[in-house]
Formats: structure tokens, sequence, C-alpha cells
């Protein structure tokens, strides 16, 4: 026969799952919220930015690949060569290596969050910008936040001036950098785009198992556990 303490303590687990999960998905919600308002603002910096600079470039772009879809914050020309740039706003300690997937995040007071590793993420939009072009394509990981990262940037990973002189250094795009970059332009400008980057959204949505959603299926499970040891261990 069940203890009346484990049977308390599974009504505990259950309800305070519940609760967590009820008090926090607001607060989650308006994270994303805060966060994703950050990454636009960071990403109209680095547009004005560029723009400034006379460096030639498309924003906001998505594009269809075997997987999917990628959406593309910037893509510059500079040189004869087009270059990738990933935006991150990121705040906080930022830990990783270049070949492991998963970094972390961590804020005071915070448990660290898992985050994609941002060099990996980039090295594929750059293979897909590869695939609808034929100049050499180069890869910036511009950290436009206030993120801490032990032992410095990473290559290629660079603040916003960082960015800005290497693509100044490369000098005026050539012309096959130029065609290069229409074609970027083609894609940004196609009738099809809105609905494309809709459908991005929503997968990237879909794909991320927040951190609530975690919550709800442990407050079920316990409840689901609990009613089950009711049933089949009876006081």
């Amino acid at each position: 026969m069940i203890s009346a303490i484990t049977e308390i303590g599974c009504v505990v687990i259950g309800i305070g799952a519940a609760i967590a999960a009820v008090m926090l998905r607001p607060s989650e919600d308006e994270a994303q919220s805060r966060m994703q308002t950050a990454g636009a603002a960071g990403e109209r910096r680095v547009a004005r930015a560029l723009d400034r600079a006379r460096i030639p470039a498309v924003h906001d772009v998505t594009i269809r690949d075997p997987q999917g879809t990628r959406q593309i914050d910037h893509v510059a020309a500079a040189g004869d060569c087009l270059f990738v740039i990933e935006t991150k706003t990121w705040r906080g300690d930022l830990r990783g290596f270049p070949d492991r997937p998963q970094w972390t995040l961590s804020k005071p007071g915070r448990a660290p969050v898992p985050v994609y590793n941002p060099i990996m993420q980039n090295a594929t939009h750059v293979q897909v910008i590869e695939g609808v072009t034929r100049a050499p394509v180069r890869s910036i990981v511009l950290m436009a936040g206030h993120a801490r990262i032990p032992g410095g940037l990473q290559e290629p990973m660079m603040p916003l001036a960082g960015a800005i002189m290497r693509l100044t250094q490369a000098g005026p795009a050539t012309a096959r950098a130029v065609a290069a970059l229409a074609a970027i332009e083609a894609i940004k400008q196609d009738d099809g785009q809105t609905a494309l980057a809709g459908r991005h959204v929503r997968r990237m949505r879909a794909m991320k198992l927040t951190r609530s959603q975690n919550l709800w299926a442990l407050a079920g499970g316990a409840g689901a556990a609990f009613v089950w040891l009711m049933i089949t261990h009876p006081t």
C-alpha cells in the first residue's frame, strides 16, 4: 500500500509544476518578445552602419534550402566576395567551442540558457548563399549586444566596428560580387518572399520546446502518475 507521504509528494509535484508553468509562461513570452525586439533593433543598426559606409547589402532575406528555409540577416558585397552577416544582440556570458553545436548564455541570477552555436549557424547560411550565387562567400558573426566571451571573440565573430572595417578593407565590390548580390535582391523581391518568411517563423517556433511546455509536460506526467497510483494502490 502506498504511503500517505508518497501520495502527498505526487500531489505537490503535480500542482507545483502546473503552477510554475502558469507563472513562467507569460514571463517567457515576454522574454521572447524582448529578444525579438532587441534582435530587430540590432539588425536595423547594422543596416544603417552598412549604408553609412556605402557597402551594398541586402537585409532580412529568407531562402529555401533542402532542410526547409533559412532567414539571413544581411548579405553584403565587398571586394570580390559576398559576406553573410549573422547579427546577435545577446547579453550575458557566452560560452562555447567553435566545433560544438550547443553553447550557453548566462545572466546574473539566472540559469544558463542553451543557444545554438552562431558560427555553425552562419556557416549553414554561407552554404545556402553559395548555392544561389557564383561569387566567393565569407562569414561574419556580428556581436551587436553585450555578450562577454571568455578568451575574447572567436573568428568569424566580431563587433560592428570590426565588421565595417573588414568590409571596407576588402575594397569596392567587383562586378561579380555586385551581380551575385543582385541575385539575392531578386530573391528578396520575389512575390512569395512574405509567405516564405512567415513559414520560416512558424517553423522556428515549432522547433522550440519552451521551458513552460516542459513544465506542462511534467505537471501532466506527475498528475497522471498520481491518478494511476491512487487507482492501483487505494488507501
